[in-house]
């Protein structure tokens, strides 16, 4: 029987995540992010699976556009650790957001399934005025 490459399988779950994310897809959320997740945005603030998907119930929440840049992906068993730089345009509300993040997001297999466990961002840059976003 073939075996899957975990490079690729996280390749494409990372592809399906951004997809998702643009288009407020709560369902693939709510089945990626572990019940264990953990959000550290780059303001030091910290929240779980639920907080994470209120941004996404909220209609008002709209990510436009999501570039992936320099990802990196190191598999080590059953962990799958994805580094990058996402370009983000997008609003909440009446605010714009624009930046560049550094990210870091934690990838566990558990029943044959990648969930997302962790996620850490940090700011690389933004246009003046523009609200930071996680």
């Amino acid at each position: 029987m073939f075996k899957k490459n975990p490079e690729s399988e996280i390749q494409k779950r990372e592809e399906n995540l951004i997809d998702a994310m643009r288009q407020n897809n709560l369902s693939f959320l709510e089945n990626i992010f572990s019940e264990k997740y953990v959000f550290l945005g780059s303001d030091g603030s910290t929240w779980g699976k639920e907080k994470a998907l209120d941004d996404y119930r909220n209609p008002r929440y709209k990510l436009s556009k999501i570039e992936i840049h320099n990802r990196k992906i190191i598999i080590h068993n059953c962990i799958a650790i994805v580094t990058g730089i996402s370009a983000v345009e997008g609003i909440i509300g009446e605010e714009t957001l624009t930046g560049r993040y550094l990210f870091m997001r934690v990838w566990y297999k558990s029943n044959k399934e990648w969930k997302i466990i962790a996620v850490n961002t940090c700011m690389v840059d933004s246009i003046s005025g523009s609200r930071r976003i996680e």
